[in-house]
């Protein structure tokens, strides 16, 4: 985790992950955001947002980025 920004029931980690896929053999590293909302101290939604496209990519899932 880089940064946690927490206010009220509302928060918001900053991060980012680095991981071999061992299918094939590339390296992963990519930025991760995550909204929480929490109550009464559990989370009860979770909203991700990452790089989807790189993901694809390092997977070999077919994706194009733009031409």
């Amino acid at each position: 985790m880089d940064k946690v920004l927490v206010k009220g029931e509302g928060a918001v980690i900053i991060g980012h992950f680095t991981q071999l896929v061992t299918r094939t053999g590339k390296k992963l590293s990519t930025l991760l955001v995550m909204h929480l909302r929490i109550q009464e101290g559990e989370v009860i939604c979770l909203h991700l947002y990452e790089d989807t496209l790189e993901i694809a990519r390092t997977f070999d899932m077919g994706a194009r980025g733009p031409q």
